[in-house]
């Protein structure tokens, strides 16, 4: 019996494995690459590292399974891992380029700038982590505490003098009193 793997834009399918695992192998518009397959476990090997392409859930859990039930010891190979951030990496920056960004957030496990600024973060961008260094403007400004500078505003002593409760009066007393402080 040979497996086949067959394969869309972005996943790889084991087909030949007896059950119907996924309703994808149905599909007609799936191409296939190369020749038949003796072994599962080679097949489950080349699904996994086939042009780039995740291996569907559903077929890879069916050929685990099947080579599980096989009733002898049978190891499931493991592809070898690929390119790794660089060490040291610390910022981020859109897949398709542009600006470097300080990273903020994990996002369903994907690294997010700090800034809603730059190219199209909310169309769904992808980062990659880098250690390039900063150029994003709002970024950069994040590390930098504002100063408060110049003279006390009006408005700050009016509302120390006149706030609608106590509360209020004392928090713009504060205001006041540590302007320029920091």
């Amino acid at each position: 019996m040979g497996y086949r793997i067959k394969y869309n834009r972005t996943t790889n399918h084991i087909d030949g494995m007896g059950v119907n695992a996924c309703p994808t192998l149905n599909l007609p518009n799936l191409a296939t690459s190369g020749k038949d397959i003796e072994n599962l476990g080679e097949a489950l090997l080349i699904a996994r590292t086939l042009g780039g392409r995740k291996v569907c859930r559903k077929c890879e859990s069916a050929a685990v399974a099947a080579l599980e039930a096989s009733g002898r010891p049978v190891r499931v190979p493991v592809a070898p891992e690929g390119p790794k951030a660089p060490t040291g990496a610390q910022n981020v920056t859109p897949m398709r380029g542009g600006k470097t960004h300080k990273p903020g957030l994990e996002f369903r496990g994907e690294p997010f700038p700090k800034c809603r600024t730059g190219g199209q973060t909310n169309s769904g961008t992808r980062y990659r982590k880098t250690s390039g260094p900063v150029d994003c403007a709002t970024c950069l400004s994040y590390d930098t505490p504002l100063k408060e500078t110049g003279p006390v505003p009006p408005n700050f002593i009016e509302l120390a003098r006149s706030g609608n409760t106590r509360q209020a009066r004392a928090y713009w007393q504060r205001r006041v009193d540590n302007w320029g402080k920091n």
